[in-house]
């Protein structure tokens, strides 16, 4: 028997955003980041000063993958470059909230379920790494954090 999926509560859900918006202001990175719960309804996000309006609609897309497929978007992009392309495409016009498959959205698990998606994009919040900031602050233990992958880690308390 499964069970109905539950989606994060949203005080739960706006701490994550507050960490990941923190952590991006400190390193002076521009973009959003969206919280998106288990059953496919955007929670919370947040727009960043200089952002870019096209940094939402990334970080929404990929925090919605990874909630209602339950996998980082990272694996999502490599099933569906994996698949058949009708296939894909069929996911595509199903799915009208995956418009954008990009890696850098991961689940967030309650109880051992899978209860939201998280992820951000934007103007400086990408897999690149921004020419205007020092790379020492985009360094985990001395070695390379790309911006997107550092704020949802930051967010989530993962290493």
């Amino acid at each position: 028997m499964s069970l109905h999926p539950r989606d994060l509560g949203l005080a739960q859900a706006r701490a994550l955003v507050q960490r990941a918006v923190d952590k991006a202001e400190q390193l002076g990175l521009r973009g959003a980041v969206a919280v998106v719960g288990a059953s496919g309804t955007l929670i919370t996000a947040s727009r960043m000063d200089a952002g870019g309006p096209g940094g939402m609609a990334r970080a929404r897309s990929k925090a919605w993958i990874s909630a209602t497929q339950q996998i980082p978007s990272a694996e999502h992009l490599h099933r569906m470059t994996s698949i058949a392309p009708p296939v894909a495409a069929g996911f595509a016009q199903v799915s009208p909230e995956a418009a954008f498959p990009g890696a850098g959205g991961m689940p967030i698990l309650a109880d051992g379920a899978v209860v939201a998606g998280i992820a951000a994009s934007g103007a400086t919040v990408s897999p690149f790494f921004p020419a205007d900031i020092d790379p020492r602050a985009l360094s985990v233990d001395g070695r390379p954090a790309n911006p997107e992958d550092l704020l949802i880690a930051y967010a989530l308390g993962l290493p």
